[in-house]
């Protein structure tokens, strides 16, 4: 869908020429406008798709990042009042994300704790926006941080200790 998306609205004023051409009659812009709306979300799922995909790449460190994205792109097209049509469609997909992602897994923001791109810093700061736009205290920020780290610093010293040799 995104893919015949793209390409249609890559041509919008043929497909709209010869539509009317057919047809006696046209496509509104409104219509066009809820195509480009809906390729928007989908691009940021279609990007995010072909990323956890990877197979021979390491890609658990971008699963908050690109989560982030995808519901920025979300939030953003359901405080646009340009489009109605798209309005209950995303209070919907709003709903379903809610219930799957109130919270990420620890083994995901351990992994972006590593990433060298991201570290502690970059997390606070996703998951700051993130928690807001969920209308969640900032403790719960704070919370999750210093659990992956907690967790982190487990796992470090449960290595060191195995491959530490002893003197």
């Amino acid at each position: 869908t995104n893919d015949l998306l793209r390409k249609a609205i890559a041509y919008r004023p043929v497909i709209t020429q010869l539509y009317s051409e057919c047809t006696d009659s046209y496509i509104a812009d409104d219509t066009w406008e809820l195509a480009i709306g809906v390729h928007n979300i989908l691009e940021a799922y279609d990007h995010a798709t072909k990323i956890f995909s990877y197979v021979y790449e390491p890609n658990v460190h971008l699963v908050i990042s690109e989560c982030i994205t995808i519901f920025y792109h979300l939030l953003k097209h359901t405080h646009d009042d340009t489009n109605p049509y798209l309005k209950p469609i995303l209070a919907d997909m709003m709903d379903k994300w809610k219930a799957y992602f109130t919270d990420f897994p620890y083994i995901y923001g351990i992994a972006t704790i590593l990433d060298p791109r991201f570290k502690t810093e970059v997390l606070t700061k996703v998951i700051e926006f993130y928690y807001q736009s969920l209308d969640r205290p900032s403790t719960d920020v704070h919370n999750y941080v210093g659990t992956c780290k907690k967790y982190l610093a487990e796992l470090y010293d449960y290595y060191a200790s195995v491959y530490n040799p002893k003197r």
